[in-house]
């Protein structure tokens, strides 16, 4: 994957100017919006799991229910 950044764009004509600068700015957007959205998912599939045990799958794997939300958290 190609990654371009504003500095390897040259133009001499300011609107191309703008648009790329305008592309740029929405892509990297959209990026953020894509992270954010994997990782709500991975919390939440985590989360799900985890409630799913029984309090004695918990113990085997080392935590016990109230450790949950911390687990979750560093996702």
């Amino acid at each position: 994957m190609t990654v371009t950044t504003y500095n390897q764009f040259v133009s001499a004509h300011p609107l191309a100017d703008a648009l790329m600068r305008a592309t740029l700015a929405i892509g990297g957007a959209l990026v953020v919006a894509s992270d954010a959205f994997v990782k709500a998912y991975r919390q939440a599939r985590t989360r799900s799991e985890l409630e799913a045990l029984s309090a004695d799958q918990l113990a085997d794997i080392g935590l016990e229910r109230t450790d949950i939300d911390a687990v979750v958290a560093r996702i």
